[in-house]
């Protein structure tokens, strides 16, 4: 089977979960061209492993010359009303004429390479591939992800009829779009397939012995919406509660230098520590040195279920977090971790953490807990048969 992955940048170093998508559909014996739109930044290469960096040589970037010889070959017909329909449902407008362009020329450019299906990811891939599935005749799907149903939603009730199927990764954000389709309801061709987490990439590993302090880690963009502010009085709280923690945040951003003011104004100098960004295949090994991992996110749809949250559970890791959308699908009634009740709930992250920095066997069946939950529901492979299931029920017939 040939699938077309439409990716406006790939490989993009914030987006992992896109590239081990790719990468694992390949292990399963698909062919996968991924159709770019630009390339990728130069800051971002830098941050890539090799091998992930490496796979941006295979992509095809949708150019000037196919864009032409393919747009004034297309009859505007239904396609052109599409195009119509999404000027003027997109929450962010883009250029009419460019996104037809580009359509018409990933769509010749499909047909040439006799793809199988498209499958799109991010409103604008969505966009071009439906364009592109309408002008050719291929059949295509999209995912969907938490970040656009709350903030770039616009063009989805347009499109999203015409996709053979659509895969969400958590159930939250499934639901939030629900409400805002026409019909207010979960469409017969939505699919809930997880991002998953590859289990032999984050095994367990046995928590450390106690220590003093108990040891912390949170990773993410150190932007707004990931609640590090947050995350910062708690850890305060929990000091002056008198339970001794130390707190290793991981990641880069456009508030590290707020975060590093409000480490001062805390006085957290000696309990928290910026390691700065770090490679994803490091990841596990800086999860194996913590007894717990935090996330006090925004509970908005900036985040469904952060890939650091199933990361952390693959490794036997118990995770607090904020009452984020997706949470509850991962953590069920306390097993693997703990819910805050609200953003603000200090005194439960200091409950939280002085439970299991006093009762170590209490931390380690939580830790036991959380490794089991992902074995069983969001094991990375499972959920790419699931992907590659759906792409085979839906691919252009004679093929």
């Amino acid at each position: 089977m040939h699938i077309g992955y439409v990716i406006p940048v790939f490989p993009f170093a914030s987006e992992t979960f896109i590239t081990r998508e790719v990468v694992g559909l390949r292990a399963l014996g698909v062919k996968i061209t991924v159709f770019t739109v630009a390339d990728v930044p130069a800051a971002d290469v830098a941050k890539l492993p090799p091998e992930v960096a490496a796979l941006q040589a295979d992509n095809v970037k949708v150019d000037r010359a196919q864009m032409a010889r393919a747009a004034f070959t297309n009859p505007l017909g239904r396609a052109g009303r599409l195009n119509v329909k999404l000027q003027a449902a997109a929450t962010l407008k883009s250029n009419f004429s460019a996104r037809w362009l580009r359509a018409s020329g990933l769509g010749r450019m499909a047909r040439e390479a006799k793809v199988d299906a498209l499958h799109a990811h991010w409103p604008y891939g969505t966009q071009l591939a439906a364009l592109a599935s309408m002008q050719t005749g291929i059949p295509f799907s999209c995912s969907v992800h938490a970040h656009e149903v709350e903030y770039d939603w616009g063009h989805l009730p347009v499109v999203l009829p015409e996709a053979r199927f659509v895969a969400f990764c958590n159930g939250a954000a499934m639901a939030r779009l629900a409400t805002r389709m026409p019909d207010r309801a979960v469409g017969p061709n939505w699919r809930l397939i997880y991002h998953g987490v590859n289990l032999d990439g984050f095994k367990h590993t046995p928590i450390p012995a106690p220590a003093v302090p108990f040891r912390l880690v949170t990773i993410g963009r150190l932007t707004p919406s990931k609640g590090f502010d947050r995350l910062l009085t708690a850890i305060r709280a929990t000091l002056d509660a008198g339970v001794p923690v130390d707190l290793t945040i991981v990641g880069d951003g456009s508030q590290r230098e707020n975060i590093t003011n409000r480490i001062a104004e805390l006085r957290l100098g000696e309990n928290v520590h910026l390691a700065g960004w770090i490679r994803h295949d490091a990841v596990a090994a800086l999860i194996a040195g913590a007894h717990a991992v935090v996330l006090l996110a925004d509970a908005s749809y900036n985040d469904g279920l952060p890939n650091i949250v199933l990361e952390a559970m693959s490794c036997g890791r118990p995770v607090v977090l904020t009452p984020l959308p997706a949470a509850v699908e991962v953590i069920r009634e306390g097993r693997g971790g703990v819910v805050l009740s609200r953003l603000d709930a200090f005194d439960e992250f200091t409950a939280a953490i002085r439970h299991w920095a006093t009762d170590h066997d209490a931390l380690v069946t939580a830790g036991l807990q959380a490794r089991d939950v992902v074995v069983a529901d969001f094991d990375e492979r499972a959920q790419l048969r699931r992907m590659l299931a759906e792409m085979q029920a839906h691919k252009k017939v004679g093929s």
